[in-house]
């Protein structure tokens, strides 16, 4: 262990602040994980209704359709 790692873990206060950089580097890697899951969840109920609303219209037209023969 290096002298400035020896420092910094034997000053409590140091420590401190290190544990508390450390808690909020993980804090906004979860807020950006959480904010692209969203992003992906939002993106796919998308796609669900267009697909959806897509198939509900062609059942709609072959429910209508009449045979010209």
């Amino acid at each position: 262990m290096s002298s400035s790692e020896s420092i910094l873990l034997n000053n409590p206060e140091k420590k401190e602040h290190l544990k508390s950089l450390y808690q909020h580097l993980c804090a906004n890697q979860m807020k950006q994980r959480n904010a692209q899951a969203q992003k992906v969840l939002k993106m796919s109920m998308i796609y669900f209704f267009i697909i959806k609303d897509a198939v509900f219209i062609k059942l709609e037209r072959e429910e209508n359709y009449e045979p010209l023969f």
